[in-house]
């Protein structure tokens, strides 16, 4: 990874982090980390460009007086985003049939030329792997003899207004927008880094108001995408359930909430106080049973997005939760129930990293950051501020990362 320094945010829409940050001998080295409340962010997106701007702002300063100065990267995510494979075959026409880097590279290119509606526009090209003569599952093609050659490319698209929204942001803050991170990429490049699970294995990034996910096999990610629903639905379900007002909802979900019912069977009630001074007793079971209905109906629906896919028949891999919802008591537990396979939530064990950077929730941002420094080590003077939005830009980039050129 290069030296950097890079600046990572996460764009959420309880708070917003950033992270600046730059390449340490063993890890990544924290040279600030801020946070400040979202405001004109909802379930992800821009509504108010103004008051996001000044957030974000706030989040940046609060990092160092130098993180306005370094390279952004940052992680977005919202119901808009949607991934999709894609594959595209070329022949090996020349007499040895030995694949060559520039085969690689043409059907990479061909693969990743994916006619989008009007309005979306691709974030990333990500290989998965190579099929050579029809054996799929192959990293590293050039060298073999073959006689047809197919890529496989996992492609994820967002919507350009979202994202120019994102970028105008930015701008008023005084921040230079180096390129934007799908979330749950981010989370996986935290999580899992180079050492990859070997298996199908599953990311759930479970938010403030979205819940993203990405299913990896082979090395390379094959579903992804995002859903509308996150730790505001459990709260907004607390208050209808419980009948109490949302600042009580919201203590109560941050302070005593747990993801299994049964964790709360025998134990005392719990008191929440309101910002009036008001305060109420609270069945702790009964709020428990409001919680796992809402987080079991999360998870469900990320496996029944599986499930349709038919791409895996079982996560032999396991998978690993982020977001903040990860780190309610149970949990991890309960996920493991709905997906039947083993469960872990994000700790971050990265050398350099401030402790307040290693919560399940700080996945997306520190993942930003490393996904940061790699790119500014590989292009140091790249000066990518179109922000990677030409396909042919990101395909290159990616072919480069693939074939190690």
């Amino acid at each position: 990874m290069g030296s950097g320094p890079v600046l990572a945010l996460d764009i959420g829409s309880d708070k917003i982090s950033a992270l600046l940050a730059r390449a340490g001998e063993t890890g990544i080295d924290t040279l600030g980390l801020g946070q400040a409340p979202s405001r004109g962010v909802l379930r992800g997106v821009v509504v108010d460009v103004e008051e996001a701007s000044e957030a974000i702002g706030e989040a940046a300063k609060n990092a160092g007086r130098r993180a306005r100065h370094a390279p952004a990267w940052v992680s977005v995510t919202g119901a808009h985003f949607s991934g999709a494979m894609t594959s595209a075959a070329i022949p090996i026409t020349r007499p040895s049939r030995e694949i060559l880097p520039s085969d690689a590279d043409q059907a990479l290119r061909a693969a990743g030329e994916v006619a989008l509606p009007e309005g979306r526009e691709v974030v990333h090209i990500i290989p998965c792997d190579f099929v050579v003569d029809g054996l799929p599952g192959v990293r590293r093609p050039a060298g073999l003899s073959a006689s047809t050659l197919e890529a496989r490319v996992h492609v994820i698209t967002a919507s350009s207004a979202a994202l120019d929204n994102v970028g105008r942001c930015l701008q008023r803050a005084g921040i230079a927008l180096e390129d934007f991170v799908f979330s749950p990429l981010a989370c996986a490049e935290a999580a899992f880094g180079g050492k990859q699970p070997k298996g199908p294995h599953l990311l759930i990034d479970i938010a403030a108001a979205t819940t993203g996910y990405m299913l990896f096999r082979d090395g390379g990610p094959v579903l992804s995408g995002c859903l509308p629903l996150g730790g505001a639905q459990i709260v907004q379900d607390l208050c209808i359930g419980l009948r109490l007002p949302l600042d009580q909802s919201e203590q109560l979900f941050k302070g005593a909430a747990v993801g299994l019912a049964a964790l709360a069977r025998g134990q005392p009630p719990v008191v929440v106080r309101g910002a009036d001074g008001s305060q109420r007793r609270v069945r702790l079971l009964a709020a428990a049973e409001i919680v796992e209905a809402r987080l079991r109906e999360i998870i469900s629906q990320v496996r029944a997005q599986i499930v349709g896919s038919g791409v895996v028949a079982f996560l032999s891999g396991g998978a690993v939760l982020t977001g903040e919802v990860s780190r309610i008591p149970g949990a991890v537990a309960l996920a493991e129930q709905v997906l039947s396979c083993p469960v872990r939530a994000y700790g971050a064990a990265l050398a350099g990293l401030l402790p307040e950077a290693k919560a399940a929730d700080m996945a997306a941002v520190v993942g930003a950051a490393i996904i940061g420094l790699r790119h500014s080590a590989r292009e140091p003077q790249a000066g990518r501020g179109a922000w990677l939005r030409s396909l042919a830009a990101r395909a290159e980039a990616i072919k480069r990362a693939l074939l190690g050129s």
